[in-house]
């Protein structure tokens, strides 16, 4: 496997259980980029009913992984000129609860005063610890299969007995 950030190592993990595994990482850490500077949410709402029903069906590997679902409400804003797409998503998700922009300013102050016409909570959502689920896939495939990632300058293991993380 080529890097060691999040679709590197939880495709190792989920290899591991069946093959040998070798992670390649050229910098001296696992998740120094993008994995390691994430913030991610957990929404039942996002996206089409099939990636809805996709989402809800990965529940079940973020509850096995530990404690790493944290609630958290969001707010799906729109100025004036996104109020069509606002209630597309409303009809679409009957369980979010339409707000006034008002109302919406008071949820999250951080709104610039009058920019947003109305909002959609999502009380429902979760936020995902990113470096929580690395880990969990990071060890986890280390354990299936204990060896190390490779850092700048260093070679795969060389050996005859099968490859590990």
């Amino acid at each position: 496997m080529v890097g060691a950030g999040m679709a590197g190592v939880s495709v190792a993990y989920e290899l591991s259980a069946r093959r040998s595994v070798v992670v390649l990482e050229q910098e001296g850490q696992a998740a120094y980029h993008t994995t390691g500077r994430s913030a991610a949410m957990f929404l039942e709402s996002y996206g089409s009913p099939e990636v809805r029903e996709l989402t809800a069906e990965s529940r079940e590997v973020f509850d096995r992984a530990g404690p790493l679902l944290k609630r958290r409400a969001m707010l799906w804003v729109a100025p004036s000129h996104q109020m069509a797409e606002l209630s597309e998503i409303s009809h679409s998700q009957p369980a979010l609860r339409l707000l006034t922009g008002r109302e919406a300013e008071a949820e999250c102050p951080p709104l610039r005063d009058g920019w947003c016409e109305a909002a959609l909570k999502e009380s429902n959502a979760e936020e995902i610890d990113v470096l929580g689920l690395h880990q969990h896939y990071l060890g986890n495939a280390k354990r299936r299969a204990p060896a190390s990632c490779s850092a700048p300058g260093s070679r795969p293991p060389t050996t005859t007995a099968p490859a590990g993380i």
